[in-house]
């Protein structure tokens, strides 16, 4: 299969899956899909930005060497809004290691609050940030503030949704929060 050629014909769920498919474990494969998704125009990088997500999230051990390049691609001007995206829908799902954890937090504490980004970014932020602060609980603190200043403000339904699902997930076992 020509992933890129398949890209550049359609956007649909039967192509995201069959590409998913064509690659499955394959790190070559997969490395087409990245560099897409990384390195195309805004229209190829959007719309690899599918099949990347679900590849990575039934075999995160061919992202997890990636992170920097995705934690670079967040960070460059002009993304198309399915970028980061499709960025924190990988983050949420798998485990970041510890050596890069730090910096993904920073991003989500920029991203979070900011009304400057879509509003699913933030919601998959919110989840990325929840899923790292929980081991750690000086951050979970803190994020839990950001939460609760959030949540006193009027937020879409996706927002208020993850805030709820993250405040929940954040509280102490034995707490009725």
């Amino acid at each position: 299969m020509d992933i890129i050629n398949r890209l550049n014909q359609e956007h649909s769920i039967a192509v995201t899956r069959a590409i998913v498919n064509y690659v499955g474990e394959d790190a070559g494969r997969f490395a087409i899909v990245l560099n897409a998704f990384l390195h195309g125009d805004a229209r190829l990088s959007q719309r690899a930005g599918w099949p990347l997500g679900y590849i990575a999230m039934a075999h995160p051990g061919l992202i997890r060497a990636h992170i920097v390049k995705l934690l670079k691609k967040l960070e460059e001007k002009g993304n198309h809004p399915a970028v980061p995206r499709n960025i924190f829908r990988i983050l949420q799902s798998i485990d970041i290691p510890k050596k890069h954890q730090g910096n993904v937090l920073d991003l989500c504490f920029k991203i979070i609050p900011s009304e400057l980004h879509a509003v699913g970014v933030r919601a998959f932020a919110i989840t990325t940030a929840a899923t790292i602060c929980k081991q750690y609980p000086d951050l979970k603190r803190e994020l839990q503030l950001v939460l609760s200043e959030m949540a006193a403000l009027p937020q879409s339904p996706a927002i208020v949704a993850r805030i709820k699902f993250a405040v929940k997930d954040l509280a102490p076992r034995n707490s009725k929060l």
